[in-house]
């Protein structure tokens, strides 16, 4: 029997409703595996316990540890610098797409406009690797 290959995603979202609603959507296909952190402090501490996801979904305003310097620390790792980092946020504005450029992410994706359309990008972004 062949083995699947699992796909592993982080939520780093200060939000829980949307990390829920992700575990939900993905929970019935057994080839992602899905890790929700409430803040940038605790994902940075997975990351140097060694977690090394697929896919890092990274709200933008969080209390605390903002998105933007979660994602300095990763990009500015260099153990760390490698793993996808998506900004993840309900903002909208276009020069957001401009900063995650600047601020070294891999992109941008809308949270709350269609869930399953979210979906379907990330298992899209993830396959192409």
């Amino acid at each position: 029997m062949e083995e699947i290959k699992k796909y592993q995603v982080m939520i780093v979202d200060d939000e829980p409703t949307m990390a829920k609603l992700f575990a939900a959507v993905f929970r019935t296909d057994p080839h992602y595996c899905i890790t929700c952190v409430p803040g940038g402090e605790e994902c940075l501490r997975k990351l140097k316990e060694g977690y090394r996801p697929d896919l890092i979904l990274l709200d933008i305003m969080m209390p605390r540890m903002n998105g933007y310097e979660v994602c300095a620390a990763i990009k500015g790792d260099e153990s760390l610098a490698k793993l996808r980092v998506y900004y993840f946020s309900a903002l909208h504005e276009a020069e957001l797409k401009v900063k995650a450029e600047d601020t070294g992410a891999d992109g941008y994706m809308q949270k709350g406009i269609d869930l399953f359309a979210t979906v379907r990008e990330i298992k899209g972004i993830l396959t192409k690797a």
